[in-house]
């Protein structure tokens, strides 16, 4: 630090650093502050950590030295000037801040300062510390602006992500709209396919003339078609993103596949395409989850006959493979075309979601890229594989296969079941809101007596009145639902042992466990076979019969038990029920008059003949009167106003109710009916 040559009669004669002396060429903390002698320096440099200070001075001149009075000022520190007294006095200035300062000590004349006086200057700088430097500051300026910029950015992607949640919310929504939307189209698409399926499948039947049946067979494929794609629509919901189940059946495959390449030969004659089917097995059983192995088929079918030009020719065929586990085998399905093929670079991306071909699009302007990924899906479910050969302008191959569980015979062949001339007196109510479809369960149901309910809440109210054999009902009904009325009746004892048949188009497994859970016997979807239900029907009926038979034959036994032996306790009921009979006629016959008339307390009653019939005193007279009353009615010889006297009622209207309460039949209708 070098400066000026000292001006006046001062001179600094000690400088004090931190407390200590300053010295020429000493160095200092690491640091030179001075390599002049101390009266010399004019300017002075320091550190930020030299920042205490102290200052001694004398006077060169004699005279001067008589004069005590001295003022100084540090500018930056000290507003005012301050008085020293006399130069044997230190100045000291301790914790400077960084900065520049200019310390001034001037002499007093007679109390003033003079231009002649003698004074000091001094210029001090003291650097700023390491951390507050332009270079420091110059990092910190550029951390604050990428502070800044990262906070703008932080909130633009939190408020980019939220608005991309509140789409993406908003896109879900819309999705359960269109799921929910496509759901209910269904059912109204459903219920036509049944009116076409059953009563052709009936025709098929019937039908010997050998061109109508070809027609018939081709409406009944097509029919069957659309079935498999509203069955589609209906499952896309449960298969996106969720992890697939099968629902495996056991399946002939051999005539599976011809049904299905025959529904195809009628619509490729339009683009004089010929798709023909070869077998080497003559029957091959596999077990499939046949809705799923039926999409595979048909989108094989479906691509194959899309890519085929004019006079173009589809092949399929089965053969059997030997597995390379010993013991087990494969059946291949294989689908050959000579269509345009697909080029060598995207073969390896045609089982990804949503890939298409860009060469052939033009021939394909509809396709969604999603039918190849769901017949890979579909196939390692079966733990199957597929494969593909494609040669681009020559024609396209498939080979998918599947594990074999037998050859030849069905494993499980089943036999029809038809009931015996004495089980076919019943009753069977059907609740469906389609009125084409319940006259034709009607029709089909010929020897067997049909009631019809047009909603759920009318269907069970009959089911209540009339207490039919077994209720066929549909799911999706007004007013009340087949699900909220099969509820009721399980809850109502009258009518929690019906026997209930739900049909629907709603055929997904969530609403079938709830319905088995509520005890519905049989869940058949639409449309449905009436075959089908028929079986449904004839194995309920013929378990019911099986269970009555032998209920009669145990009360029989029961019966003679009781003729040979009688206890205290039968033949205190035995006595109740005589002096019920006797007193029928007294409609103000109840409990107390009856602990009257047998001699035994009320509460002994009530007690012993709950404990013995299960039901309450005043259920027990009531049932005898029920009894005595449908006896006098079957026989015809009265009045249905006398026989109510004669069991002792006075109101017809309350008489009837107990009745059908009873029978299931008013007092008119069952005199009828005997």
């Amino acid at each position: 630090m070098e400066g000026e040559k000292n001006e006046g009669s001062l001179i600094l004669s000690r400088l004090y650093v931190n407390d200590k002396p300053v010295y020429p060429h000493e160095v200092y903390d690491n640091h030179v502050i001075t390599t002049q002698n101390v009266s010399s320096i004019k300017q002075l440099h320091l550190l930020h950590s030299q920042n205490n200070i102290g200052l001694d001075f004398l006077h060169t001149r004699y005279e001067g030295i008589l004069r005590s009075r001295y003022v100084y000022k540090l500018e930056g520190v000290d507003s005012d000037w301050r008085d020293i007294g006399d130069l044997g006095t230190r100045i000291s200035y301790s914790n400077l801040e960084a900065g520049d300062y200019v310390f001034e000590l001037k002499e007093l004349v007679h109390g003033d300062i003079k231009e002649d006086a003698a004074y000091f200057r001094l210029n001090i700088r003291i650097d700023n510390p390491w951390y507050w430097t332009y270079w420091a500051k110059g990092i910190y300026t550029l951390f604050a602006c990428l502070l800044i910029v990262w906070v703008i950015k932080y909130f633009r992607d939190k408020n980019r992500f939220r608005i991309e949640r509140i789409e993406k919310e908003k896109t879900l929504e819309l999705s359960d709209l269109k799921m929910e939307f496509l759901t209910n189209m269904s059912h109204e698409l459903k219920t036509p396919l049944s009116l076409i399926i059953s009563p052709v499948s009936k025709l098929l039947a019937d039908t010997k003339n050998v061109q109508t049946k070809e027609l018939l067979s081709l409406i009944h494929g097509n029919a069957l078609k659309l079935n498999s794609i509203v069955h589609q629509i209906l499952t896309i919901k449960d298969w996106v993103g969720v992890q697939q189940k099968l629902y495996p059946s056991q399946l002939e495959f051999v005539t599976f596949i011809d049904s299905i390449v025959k529904s195809y030969q009628e619509s490729m004659k339009n683009k004089n395409i010929s798709i023909t089917f070869h077998s080497d097995v003559d029957k091959c059983f596999v077990e499939v989850d046949i809705s799923k192995i039926e999409a595979v088929v048909n989108n094989l079918l479906s691509n194959a006959c899309k890519f085929s030009t004019d006079n173009g020719e589809v092949k399929v065929s089965l053969s059997l493979l030997q597995a390379e586990s010993e013991g087990t085998q494969n059946i291949c399905l294989k689908v050959i075309d000579n269509g345009i093929g697909i080029p060598a670079n995207d073969l390896p991306h045609i089982f990804e979601r949503f890939y298409q071909v860009s060469k052939n699009q033009p021939m394909n302007e509809n396709g969604s890229g999603i039918g190849l990924s769901i017949v890979k899906d579909n196939v390692e479910l079966h733990h199957g594989a597929i494969h593909v050969e494609s040669e681009e302008g020559k024609g396209t191959s498939f080979y998918v296969t599947i594990p074999v569980i037998q050859i030849g015979k069905n494993v499980n062949e089943n036999t029809s079941i038809l009931l015996d001339k004495d089980e076919s007196d019943c009753k069977v109510l059907i609740v469906e809101d389609n009125v084409d479809i319940a006259h034709f369960i009607m029709q089909n149901l010929r020897d067997i007596e049909c009631l019809v309910a047009y909603n759920g809440k009318m269907g069970a109210e009959m089911a209540l009145q009339y207490l039919p054999d077994i209720i066929i009902a549909d799911i999706m009904m007004p007013v009340l639902n087949g699900m909220e009325m099969t509820k009721q009746l399980k809850m109502n004892i009258a009518t929690s042992t019906i026997p209930i048949i739900i049909l629907t188009a709603k055929d997904d497994k969530k609403t079938e466990y709830e319905l088995l859970a509520l005890g519905v016997e049989a869940f058949i979807s639409k449309p449905f076979e009436m075959k089908e239900l028929t079986i449904h029907i004839e194995r309920i009926l013929r378990n019911k019969y099986r269970l009555v038979r032998k209920l009669k034959e145990e009360e029989k036994i029961l019966e003679n038990k009781m003729m040979i032996t009688e206890s205290a306790d039968e033949k205190f009921l035995k006595y109740i029920t005589d002096v019920i009979e006797q007193n029928i006629s007294n409609s103000d016959l109840n409990v107390a008059k009856l602990a009257e008339l047998s001699g035994y307390n009320s509460k002994q009653i009530y007690r012993r003949v709950k404990q013995l019939t299960g039901y309450t005193t005043v259920d027990y007279i009531k049932g005898i009167r029920m009894k005595k009353a449908a006896m006098l009615l079957s026989q015809k010889q009265f009045m249905i106003s006398e026989v109510m006297y004669m069991v002792g009622y006075s109101d017809s209207s309350y008489f009837s109710k107990c009745f059908v309460e009873k029978y299931g039949k008013t007092p008119k209708q069952y005199m009828e009916s005997k």
